[in-house]
């Protein structure tokens, strides 16, 4: 990142010593270019430096996501200025080529983090979960007005697994053997969380797991398969006036 045009914006602090210090900062405020970013790929032997040719203006772009796909594909999340259009690049370090494998516009803003199940977990971030032996990938993305789930293959080839009018919450497996995706979601009370499976060609139908009599808000650990899992149940038991009574119940079941 190159930060040498962005202005400084001086802090105080009151709180190492008795007397205060300013400690500048360098902060591009509202409206000010921020700093340019690209990628260095560096060859460990030599030392040497080789640049991702990214395409657009750096200062106008950000770099959410870089992951490694192989020893020599790096995958990239590129988002505008705007953060309203997000694309997903394949840059090959052997030829030094960029791809475009996949991208989302929408007229407000793209979301880039993934809201799971811990929130103020390390890893809480927009994940690519790789299926198909790396050929493709999991992805989030509310382009058809609900946040559902796509398979994206390396190719551009994008599948809708997850179909109707609801937002998927999270998934808690990607069952390949099967060729079953569980997710949490609720399609009739946005304040409760249920189970959900269904195919991840993105045929068929959805199917609920959880049991239908259990009203309320369900957290789920599958083992690998899906055959067995660990049900977390949050069911509410009564309500007088502002006081909320809640019953907690957590059991193994297949």
């Amino acid at each position: 990142m190159d930060a040498t045009k962005i202005r400084d914006f001086y802090m105080i602090n009151n709180t190492d010593s008795v007397y205060s210090k300013i400690v500048p900062v360098e902060y591009p405020m509202a409206g000010e270019s921020p700093s340019p970013a690209k990628i260095g790929i560096v060859d460990v032997t030599s030392g040497q430096t080789k640049w991702v040719p990214a395409p657009g203006d750096p200062q106008q772009h950000y770099i959410p996501r870089i992951e490694w796909n192989s020893p020599t594909e790096l995958f990239i999340q590129q988002l505008n200025r705007h953060q309203n259009e997000s694309k997903i690049l394949s840059y090959n370090s052997t030829n030094n080529n960029v791809t475009e494998v996949f991208a989302d516009k929408d007229e407000a803003w793209i979301d880039v983090y993934t809201p799971w199940e811990n929130s103020y977990a390390l890893d809480f971030r927009h994940e690519i979960r790789w299926i198909n032996s790396g050929k493709e990938f999991i992805w989030f993305s509310e382009r058809d007005g609900w946040r559902h789930v796509y398979r994206i293959g390396k190719d551009g080839k994008t599948t809708l697994i997850t179909k109707g009018d609801y937002d998927v919450m999270d998934i808690v497996l990607i069952d390949e053997k099967g060729k079953q995706l569980y997710f949490i979601a609720s399609p009739t009370n946005a304040t409760q969380k249920y189970l959900y499976r269904c195919s991840l060609d993105g045929n068929g139908k959805l199917e609920l797991v959880t049991p239908a009599s259990e009203k309320g808000t369900h957290g789920y650990q599958l083992a690998p398969g899906g055959k067995y899992g660990f049900p977390y149940f949050l069911e509410c038991i009564h309500q007088t006036g502002k006081r909320m009574d809640l019953v907690a119940t957590a059991q193994a079941s297949e």
